[in-house]
């Protein structure tokens, strides 16, 4: 199988990236994503080679960022730790990736199994809990009550060998419905404002508020638990429909990747 190789290298007028001196390298497995200044270098592996070096624009459709190139338009959830980009060829990212200098977010790792006291079915669309399992657009939870889903939960397991994972210490939660090609999709839901976290005995951990964006959103745990139940205790309503969402949560382990 022939291997592809993206090489570019742009220059970045707003946002996280625009900030003085901003420098940052993000890894998955495909390769890494490093910005440097003003600058950004992509080395992404896939079937075809491919190098360039060009500007680019990033801009905002809706709540949504978006890299925009003379070939690619890639949208763009971006964090200091987290960085994620979506092509318009599939629902899966086309690059996931930690920041290096966020070591505690080394981590990274999907809940084992998800439980909802309720979901939406609308005709043959099912956005199920287990929507939140994977990094997909078009693809979040939504609450299935008739109002705003003041009330509704989400039960989240960690089922992995503390010995070889780490216990879990924290989870990334990515607000609304996030989708590729109707970005509008984001305002016209109700997102997530307030939360109550419980730990695996039912005991209330904390409440804490959430940003109005799409972008990872990163949040301690006071101590280790097995398991936790999100809470959903207020919410930014959505300009048409009250239909909460929630695009996706990973879990953060204690684990950290040797140097």
């Amino acid at each position: 199988m022939i291997k592809k190789i993206i090489f570019i290298l742009f220059m970045i007028p707003i946002s996280l990236f625009a900030e003085p001196g901003f420098s940052e390298r993000y890894r998955d497995i495909s390769g890494e994503v490093i910005f440097l200044n003003n600058k950004i270098r992509v080395s992404i592996y896939d079937e075809f080679l491919i190098q360039f070096e060009e500007e680019f624009e990033l801009i905002k459709k809706g709540n949504l960022e978006y890299i925009k190139t003379k070939e690619y338009e890639w949208l763009c959830l971006h964090s200091k730790e987290i960085l994620i980009l979506y092509d318009d060829e599939s629902d899966y990212p086309l690059f996931y990736g930690i920041s290096k200098s966020s070591r505690k977010l080394d981590g990274f790792i999907l809940p084992s199994s998800v439980e909802a006291t309720s979901y939406l079915v609308e005709k043959d669309l099912q956005f199920k809990p287990k929507n939140v399992l994977n990094l997909n657009t078009f693809s979040p939870w939504v609450e299935g009550k008739s109002d705003y889903g003041i009330g509704e939960q989400l039960k989240l397991k960690y089922e992995y060998a503390a010995e070889q994972y780490g216990a879990l210490g924290g989870f990334v939660l990515i607000n609304g419905f996030v989708s590729y090609e109707k970005p509008y999709l984001y305002e016209y839901n109700s997102r997530v404002k307030k939360i109550r976290i419980y730990d695996d005995k039912g005991e209330i951990m904390f409440d804490t508020f959430l940003d109005d964006n799409p972008m990872p959103q990163y949040f301690d745990l006071p101590y280790f638990s097995d398991e936790i139940t999100i809470e959903i205790l207020e919410v930014y309503q959505g300009s048409r429909w009250k239909d909460t969402c929630i695009h996706s949560i990973i879990f953060i382990s204690d684990w950290v990747a040797p140097l």
